[in-house]
């Protein structure tokens, strides 16, 4: 069922048709392009795949033909001259000629292949097998395997070298001379002298512990939360450190800070999410200490997603157990004590939108002909995915040119309060430091918050979708179980989804955080 690649070599040191397999070694010419899979057999999946194959490979083909068509000429020219220039024209006429009726012939060969595996494609994904890219063929998912291996896993057996971390963690730490006052860093527990990663990891270590999620009613752990928040949003930026530094609380004193809940909410998720959503990839990041390792975040996301899609089977017992009534009472009052948490209406609209639709696709491939419900559940999902991804990067484009504006306008009001002072002939208030913020320079940033904020609400999302994602699959794809048992975990699924809109909707949540940026 597999089939290898088509390859093809082109020599520059002689214009002559395509070489032989034993001519195509790296000592075969002197001077030569490097082999390239030019048309692809490997088995696909079905139809659709093979019909992109086909046309892949045609249109390869042609490129491939009239690339040789100019370039065989040109250089038999330069190695041979004019009968060097003959023998490649003959070549590559040759070429222009041989390589698309080749891809034609193998898109033809792909096209039918991929009509014949549809049959096995529609069966087998009926009876919720996936599709394994790399080896070309069906397979059945087990949780407790998948669990098993990823749990095996050394998050920490990374080869990458950390010298550039350590140049990166110098380049974030402070000035190295004593502040002149070090209320902020003393809050954090960190010396004055600190990273900013090491900022980061400290704040989230007490934001943590201090969360009102964490202390219902205690109003000393909430004064320290926000005390917290507003020394990290000061001492993470670059700019407001340095003012920090030079001249105290003075210099950033009546700052637009974002509320602290919100803040923290939007950077690591909150706490009492956790169980649904993990921890966020940006905290799973800021908890590294600036030694970033693509492989290890990346081992952190496997081992996050078996975790959550296990905790998810815990939290369906009820249901998978056959007392669907309490089952029924128990997600309700989860919804409402969830949706009731800063910013918790709008982290659950997301959690029961991904729930829902992935539950109707699970459960619309089984109940329909063809699995047509499934398969239109499937394109809603791809479409709620390219919304969230659009609006990631609209927010992200929006940020950007807040930051640019903000700049701008803070600098044109300090060189025009500059310019007046010098021709009134004294100094302004603060300007000794040039770090103070005047009136007019603090509304400029004020107005760019919400325009951030939203920025890191959409960035969340992004992330939440494509966990969730994993986890549900994990969970409705499961044939370590029978598929009765996978059915009423999707049924399980969908309930969930429901009241959990339904919870979310009714404190005003949805997808746009702008209303709630502009009331923090």
């Amino acid at each position: 069922h597999r089939g290898q690649p088509v390859s093809a070599a082109m020599s520059l040191s002689q214009p002559a048709p395509a070489p032989s397999s034993s001519s195509q070694s790296s000592s075969s010419a002197d001077v030569a392009l490097p082999e390239f899979d030019m048309f692809s057999t490997r088995r696909p999946r079905d139809l659709m795949a093979g019909a992109s194959s086909g046309i892949k490979s045609v249109v390869k083909g042609v490129a491939y033909g009239t690339v040789g068509l100019i370039g065989s000429p040109i250089v038999g020219a330069q190695s041979g001259g004019f009968p060097g220039f003959c023998q490649g024209l003959a070549s590559g006429l040759m070429g222009a000629v041989a390589l698309p009726v080749c891809g034609a012939a193998i898109g033809c060969f792909q096209i039918a292949r991929g009509l014949v595996n549809s049959g096995e494609a529609i069966l087998e994904s009926a009876n919720g097998k996936d599709w394994d890219h790399e080896r070309r063929e069906w397979y059945s998912y087990d949780l407790q395997k998948d669990r098993d291996r990823v749990m095996a896993l050394d998050e920490f057996c990374d080869h990458e070298s950390n010298d550039n971390n350590s140049s990166h963690q110098a380049s974030h730490a402070g000035s190295g001379k004593r502040p002149k006052e070090t209320r902020y860093y003393d809050l954090l527990g960190v010396p004055f002298d600190a990273s900013t990663d090491a900022i980061k990891k400290a704040y989230y270590k007490k934001a943590l512990r201090l969360h009102p999620d964490k202390n219902p009613g205690d109003k000393a752990a909430s004064e320290q939360f926000q005390q917290i928040s507003e020394a990290y949003q000061v001492l993470a930026d670059d700019r407001n450190r340095a003012k920090y530094d030079a001249n105290g609380y003075a210099a950033v004193e009546g700052q637009g800070l974002m509320d602290a809940g919100v803040f923290f909410t939007m950077v690591f998720g909150s706490e009492r999410f956790e169980p649904y959503i993990g921890t966020l990839a940006l905290a799973a990041a800021a908890s590294m200490e600036g030694k970033l390792s693509m492989r290890r975040l990346q081992v952190m996301q496997q081992k996050r997603e078996v975790e959550l899609a296990f905790k998810l089977l815990d939290f369906m017992s009820k249901y998978l157990d056959g007392d669907e009534e309490a089952f029924r009472a128990h997600v309700k009052a989860e919804a409402q004590e969830l949706a009731a948490f800063s910013f918790g209406d709008c982290l659950l609209f997301v959690v029961a939108e991904i729930y829902t639709c992935r539950a109707e696709e699970f459960l619309g491939y089984n109940s329909s002909l063809f699995g047509f419900d499934g398969h239109l559940a499937a394109l809603k999902g791809k479409r709620l995915s390219i919304e969230n991804h659009a609006n990631a990067a609209g927010a992200g484009i929006r940020a950007a040119g807040a930051a640019v504006r903000t700049y701008k306008v803070v600098k044109e009001i300090a060189d025009k309060d500059k310019n007046e002072s010098e021709g009134a002939g004294a100094s302004p208030a603060g300007s000794s430091s040039g770090l103070n913020l005047s009136a007019n320079q603090l509304k400029a940033t004020q107005e760019s918050l919400p325009i951030f904020l939203e920025a890191m609400w959409h960035v969340s999302v992004v992330d939440i979708e494509r966990t969730l994602t994993a986890v549900t699959h994990k969970v409705c794809k499961d044939h370590s179980v029978l598929e009765n048992e996978r059915e009423r975990r999707a049924k399980a699924l969908r309930m969930m989804g429901e009241l959990f809109m339904e919870a979310s909707v009714s404190k005003g949540g949805s997808k746009d955080p702008k209303a709630k940026a502009h009331h923090y």
